[in-house]
């Protein structure tokens, strides 16, 4: 019959069909892609909005940065300038420059000067900090021994360490090579070691510098019998302005800048600069810069 089909056109059906809906499917996923395209488009604008802003964002906050160093450098040098004078008079009357000084009031003025020097430290470390972090940190290198140093450290530690009837101690031999390096940037990063070491050590106990050369290095060692750092907080050590805690904080003071600051001195020496601790033990920090 007429209407029948036969093989042939049953094939060039199912042909005909498959190709229908081969059309149908890519015109599905001709929709599926443009409206991924639209997608992306759209997400593509956000993002460059949102990249926009967050440069705008980011230009601010250098701004604010910018503005923060400038007045903490201000104030620093505003700050420094007349706590020099007081630390001055201070000495001057002490030593008997300005008439006899009784047994009061030498007491007296001990505190003065020790107290002007822990703020001029304090101020010291802030006028640092804003100049390491815009490059503008001026150093001075020449041969500088180390052995002097440590000397002069246990000088200037001294007084603090006996208010805590602690003992300074050094381990150091005749014969150290001299380094390259800032003698100032040095003695103050070793003095803020120090004060460290004499923060965290309990009445009674004891600190030991120790000097000596390794494999082409300096090391250098201040060791205490202190109350040791949990081994969790070792490696925020050096971080800026990194408290262990608030109680800490509180009960033995301090910025959080004093090892920041010794690493980037340390760094800038191309040394190195690590800690070994044991709670309730003491700590160890190790200095090590090349000769």
């Amino acid at each position: 019959k007429d209407d029948e089909y036969d093989e042939s056109d049953v094939r060039q059906l199912t042909l005909l069909m498959q190709e229908m809906w081969g059309l149908i499917q890519q015109k599905r996923t001709d929709d599926e892609l443009k409206n991924y395209a639209d997608e992306l488009s759209n997400a593509n604008e956000e993002l460059k909005q949102n990249s926009e802003k967050l440069s705008i964002a980011n230009k601010e906050l250098r701004s604010l940065d910018k503005m923060k160093n400038e007045f903490l450098s201000n104030i620093s040098h505003e700050l420094k300038t007349p706590l020099v004078s007081i630390i001055g008079y201070t000495e001057l009357v002490d030593g008997g420059g300005m008439g006899i000084v009784n047994d009061k009031q030498k007491k007296a003025l001990g505190v003065v000067t020790r107290n002007s020097k822990r703020l001029k430290h304090l101020i010291e470390s802030l006028l640092y900090m804003t100049k390491a972090q815009s490059g503008t940190v001026e150093y001075t290198f020449e041969h500088v021994n180390i052995s002097e140093i440590i000397e002069n450290t246990i000088v200037d530690m001294k007084l603090m360490a006996d208010n805590k009837c602690l003992t300074i101690e050094k381990e150091v031999p005749d014969d150290l090579p001299l380094i390259n390096g800032d003698k100032e940037k040095l003695t103050n990063m070793l003095n803020s070691l120090v004060d460290n070491a004499i923060k965290f050590t309990n009445p009674g106990g004891k600190i030991t510098l120790t000097a000596s050369e390794e494999d082409g290095n300096l090391h250098i060692t201040v060791n205490d019998t202190g109350i040791g750092i949990a081994k969790e907080f070792r490696s925020n050590l050096f971080k800026k302005f990194y408290q262990i805690d608030s109680s800490t904080t509180r009960r033995y003071g301090g910025t959080g800048l004093g090892l920041y600051i010794s690493k980037h001195i340390i760094e800038v020496h191309n040394g190195k600069i690590w800690i070994e601790s044991e709670e309730d033990v003491g700590t160890t920090v190790h200095v090590s810069i090349p000769i």
